[in-house]
């Protein structure tokens, strides 16, 4: 935009650069001194507003001699109204005149580039010259450039400048999108890296979205890099605080489960049957291999927390759960508290064994007497389990 009339730096220089002539006309000094004798009259209230008289409907008349009283107008000697003179002095005005009437645009240029002098080479100098007296050859008299520049200068505080135009055409829309840094299209957009984020062909459906909108609304590049970090940052934050009541969520229901189990199965029991399960889970002979950590990890979304929570933590698959690895591995894995079959599950192998290879061994250690008490009291363990159930 620094080619225009109106950068802020050209409009803040019209002040110093206006002459007298440009302010009040050529006989503004004279007026000013002739008024010094004159009484003091009292001054009009000003309105304040911006473009208060350009359209000369208040000043109409002003500086003209009042008419007669008599016939109310003025009359020169032969009759012919006093009001049809200024025309014929225009009429009268000489080349030269006319040429001191458009110096005011070599003064105005001179002013502006005075900073420039020692900056640029003449060459330069002399183009930047040249287009700026182009840029004041589009206002007919220095009071329409005056006007022209306070109206850019509102047009600037007002951000005006920066919008596109209702009415602009195709050409124009990607004229002015190009020259504030808009991209041409919205596939054009670039969405920067955020050190620790990882984007995925997941988020490619939002990301489009998001470049669409933001070259609906004209966006700069700068300002999508700042909404994308900031979008990031508002997942994270997000993710961490979803993280933080999860955990706390595992942790309550963890211990509710193994409360309910340890109410149904007494304390005793409550280790062997955690064990027991652990070792049901891990048995890749029934689940496969590597399936241990997906169901440990499998969770179900409560529609009245409004969270995943883990599966196995549920009192009623963990009891399912324990009684699928004591139908798999026997009373006797329960025994101990790795889930592993106990000694007593041995020793009753072993009997079992002795009997069909040394029957009279068997009779004579009294090992069916000792094979009856195991199996009793797995009996009654189970027997006790089921009441419970």
């Amino acid at each position: 935009m620094t080619d225009t009339l109106t950068t802020q730096k050209d409009l803040d220089l019209l002040d110093d650069i206006l002459p007298p002539e440009g302010r009040g006309g050529k006989d503004a000094a004279t007026e000013t001194d002739a008024s010094k004798d004159a009484p003091a009259e009292k001054e009009a209230p000003k309105s304040g507003g911006l473009f208060d008289g350009l359209d000369g409907d208040d000043d109409k008349g002003a500086g003209k001699p009042k008419a007669d009283a008599a016939d109310g107008k003025d009359k020169s000697a032969d009759g012919t109204d006093a009001e049809a003179e200024p025309d014929a002095k225009d009429e009268s005005k000489t080349g030269a005149d006319k040429a001191a009437d458009e110096a005011w645009r070599d003064r105005v240029a001179d002013k502006i580039l005075a900073p420039l002098k020692d900056k640029l080479s003449a060459k330069k100098f002399e183009q930047r010259r040249e287009q700026i007296i182009g840029q004041l050859k589009r206002s007919k008299s220095m009071d329409d450039a005056v006007v022209s520049g306070i109206m850019a200068q509102e047009k600037l505080r007002s951000g005006e400048h920066r919008k596109l135009a209702e009415e602009a055409s195709p050409e124009e829309a990607a004229a002015w999108r190009k020259e504030n840094g808009i991209p041409e299209a919205a596939e054009k957009y670039d969405i920067p890296a955020i050190p620790g984020h990882v984007w995925s062909d997941a988020d490619n459906p939002t990301l489009a979205t998001f470049k669409a909108t933001a070259h609906a609304s004209d966006l700069t590049q700068a300002q999508v890099n700042k909404l994308t970090e900031w979008w990031v940052g508002q997942q994270r934050e997000s993710e961490a605080e979803y993280d933080g009541k999860l955990k706390q969520l595992d942790r309550q229901d963890k211990e509710a489960c193994h409360d309910a189990i340890r109410a149904e199965m007494g304390i005793s029991e409550f280790k062997p049957s955690m064990a027991i399960m652990k070792r049901f889970i891990e048995d890749e002979e029934v689940f496969g291999e590597g399936s241990a950590e997906k169901i440990i990890s499998a969770r179900f979304f409560d529609e009245e927390t409004g969270m995943w929570r883990r599966l196995t933590s549920l009192p009623e698959i963990a009891r399912g759960l324990i009684g699928l690895a004591t139908e798999r591995y026997g009373e006797g894995a329960m025994a101990n508290g790795d889930g592993r079959p106990s000694v007593t599950a041995n020793r009753l192998d072993e009997i079992d064994k002795v009997m069909k290879t040394d029957y009279d061994k068997y009779v004579r250690e009294g090992l069916a007497d000792e094979a009856m008490a195991i199996r009793r009291k797995q009996e009654e363990r189970e027997n006790k389990r089921a009441l419970r159930r």
